[in-house]
């Protein structure tokens, strides 16, 4: 709060669009939503559910790594 008080800042900003990834991981998919759905979660994220959420996050936090580990 003090941060965005001063700043502008959000805590909570810039976040990973986990539905985006879905939604662009359904496109590819071949089968209808409740197979997609099935394939991803048992009640929460199976681990090719995990996995996909680990490709969607790895982006943005490579980018927010500093100083960067391949420099």
């Amino acid at each position: 709060m003090t941060r965005f008080a001063n700043e502008g800042v959000r805590a909570d900003q810039p976040f990973v669009d986990l539905m985006k990834a879905h939604k662009d991981g359904f496109a590819r998919f071949k089968g209808d939503i409740k197979e997609y759905v099935a394939k991803h979660w048992v009640g929460h994220y199976n681990p090719l559910g995990n996995h996909c959420c680990a490709n969607a996050i790895r982006p943005s936090l490579l980018a927010r790594l500093n100083p960067k580990p391949w420099s």
